[in-house]
């Protein structure tokens, strides 16, 4: 007979524990799912998933515009080169010049003057991988280089 109260009694003790423990987690639940200003642990989790979906398709749309630039920019004018220069030793100053413009692959122009008392012509010269069909002058060749190397 001992026996069955002292099991009712562990029981009771075990029930009483229980039910303070219930009633500390349910506390904490409550403070969990009520903010400051009344919303719940819920709308925050979705607002943060919404935000995090969102974030998800900025992502994305940068991902596409980040390599729509790279191509562009492989097409840009990446190096420049400029040389001045006076082509008639005998009169005049460095009023001519070569100026080369290429990309990341090397190709571009070279566009030069040849600046003289009565006239200046003006000559452009196609650049294809760093080379040009048509021979270069000295100062038309250190502009290429200097635009290659930068």
């Amino acid at each position: 007979m001992f026996n069955i109260y002292l099991g009712i009694i562990i029981l009771l003790a075990l029930i009483i524990v229980l039910a303070v423990w219930i009633y500390f987690l349910s506390n904490k639940i409550k403070k969990l799912l009520s903010g400051k200003d009344g919303s719940s642990l819920e709308s925050i989790i979705l607002r943060h998933n919404n935000e995090i979906e969102l974030l998800a398709k900025k992502e994305l749309e940068n991902s596409e515009l980040i390599k729509t630039l790279q191509n562009k920019f492989t097409k840009s004018i990446q190096g420049i080169g400029i040389v001045r220069f006076n082509p008639f030793r005998e009169s005049g100053g460095n009023h001519s010049f070569a100026i080369a413009l290429v990309d990341e692959d090397n190709n571009g122009v070279i566009i030069s003057t040849m600046h003289a008392r009565e006239r200046t012509n003006m000559y452009a010269r196609e650049i294809i991988a760093g080379k040009c069909e048509i021979d270069l002058t000295d100062e038309e060749k250190k502009a290429l280089l200097q635009a290659m190397e930068n």
